[in-house]
């Protein structure tokens, strides 16, 4: 083993040193003269390129969107969807005054004016030597791309057999050695100061066994309940991320979601979904009670006896969480509205609703009917809408805000062949159009 390590290094260093089935020097230069040649006329900025471009392979795509090497904090959108940027050899993990720079640059800052969802980026940093071991590898896979295209030069088939080898190797060499590069997971957070910091994680035993980046950042921030698919109810009214001031009697659902999205010391909810669970379980367990906020009053309140359904959690400002018993319930003419049931009589006749224990005087006729019941929710069902219709669904959409409703749209689309779609199409159009536009896309096919 060790004379065949000492061998095939002889063979990719020295210049008249043949293999063919047995070890030669020949006076005619071997394949290293040329490569040697071609590599030291690869520009370093070329190299980087193919490096970027491997590390845009190896990132992958999950809960979090890749940014790769952005030159700029205004390449990284300040949007609520998660983010996962990739820095490259100028801000390595082994420069800390570099790194420090990209991250403060990046983390508190967006386009024009300053980052408003600090909550929703990781950052993977490399290490400075690694980086240079993948832009070798780049250079000599551009080297050996440029002599198999170079129809003026002349190789015997020893050399052709050998370049084929070795631009293979190269090319599974050059994504393997980038994506080894990334060590370091940085995680945004803030000190006691409120001073944008961050916590590091070591990431090197989740992408040896991840098949891409952020596979490997997904796994270790569930691994550190930093990337969650459920809340604890309890832990937004009271714990360690004081979501809630105990002084305050509500809090609306808009500032709570967003929290979630602005507080670099939360974790990452998965999905919107978790937390209106979470809300859910609070209010059937009698940890707050939910309300909608109308003209002046508490058109509906949900508590314990009363437990909330999916459809009426929205997170708007309307809706707001109250701590047990603190939501004032609508007054009717002999108090609160949940006032007994049950028919009863009095001077007027009976009375409906009103009676028992009350016995009421002058009931009957003269007393004013029930309020109309409150549409809270409505939802629309567009079966086989075509094309040409969809921009009409905009204004259908417009109609629905403008009746105060916090309007979510679900689509789905379906596309079907009794021949067999085309793969190719689907693959390199239909999802490379969802990555480049950021969908969140539940994917089935037959």
């Amino acid at each position: 083993m060790l004379i065949n390590d000492a061998l095939d290094r002889l063979k990719n260093r020295l210049y008249y040193f043949h293999a063919n089935g047995n070890y030669v020097f020949r006076a005619q230069p071997n394949l290293n003269a040329v490569l040697s040649d071609r590599m030291a006329q690869v520009s370093r900025e070329k190299a980087l390129d193919l490096v970027k471009d491997a590390a845009s392979k190896m990132a992958g795509s999950g809960v979090f969107k890749a940014y790769i090497w952005p030159g700029s904090y205004k390449d990284v959108p300040d949007q609520q969807g998660f983010k996962l940027v990739l820095f490259g050899p100028d801000a390595p993990m082994d420069d800390d005054a570099a790194l420090d720079r990209a991250y403060g640059l990046f983390q508190s800052n967006a386009g024009s004016g300053p980052r408003v969802f600090k909550n929703t980026l990781v950052y993977l940093a490399g290490r400075g030597a690694d980086f240079l071991k993948a832009s070798d590898a780049a250079r000599m896979q551009l080297a050996l791309t440029d002599i198999q295209a170079d129809r003026a030069l002349t190789l015997s088939e020893e050399q052709k057999k050998d370049l084929k080898e070795r631009l293979q190797r190269s090319q599974e060499s050059v994504p393997a050695l980038t994506k080894a590069a990334y060590l370091s997971l940085l995680l945004p957070t803030v000190d006691d100061a409120g001073k944008n910091i961050y916590r590091k994680y070591d990431v090197t035993a989740y992408t040896k066994t991840r098949p891409t980046l952020a596979a490997a950042v997904e796994d270790i921030l569930r691994s550190e309940d930093q990337l969650i698919a459920s809340v604890d109810p309890g832990l937004l009214r009271d714990g360690p991320w004081k979501l809630w001031p105990k002084d305050e009697a509500t809090v609306d659902l808009k500032n709570l979601r967003e929290y979630f999205l602005r507080l670099p010391h939360l974790p990452f909810l998965e999905s919107e979904a978790a937390l209106k669970t979470a809300i859910m379980r609070g209010v059937q367990q009698g940890i707050f009670e939910l309300g909608q906020w109308l003209d002046g009053e508490y058109v509906n309140i949900w508590d314990r006896k009363n437990p909330v359904e999916e459809r009426d959690v929205f997170f708007t400002e309307p809706y707001r969480l109250g701590r047990p018993g603190t939501l004032p319930r609508k007054q009717g003419p002999q108090g609160p509205t949940d006032d007994g049931g049950g028919t009863g009589t009095g001077n007027g006749g009976p009375t409906d609703g009103g009676g028992g224990t009350n016995g009421g005087t002058g009931g009957g006729p003269n007393r004013p009917g029930p309020k109309p019941r409150v549409v809270t929710y409505v939802r629309l069902g567009l079966p086989n809408v075509q094309p040409t219709q969809v921009p009409n669904l905009l204004d259908l959409f417009n109609a629905l805000q403008d009746a105060k409703g916090d309007v979510r749209m679900e689509v789905k689309l379906t596309a079907n062949n009794p021949a067999g779609l085309d793969q190719a199409m689907l693959d390199l159009s239909v999802k490379e159009l969802i990555d480049q536009l950021g969908l969140r896309v539940d994917w089935h096919q037959e």
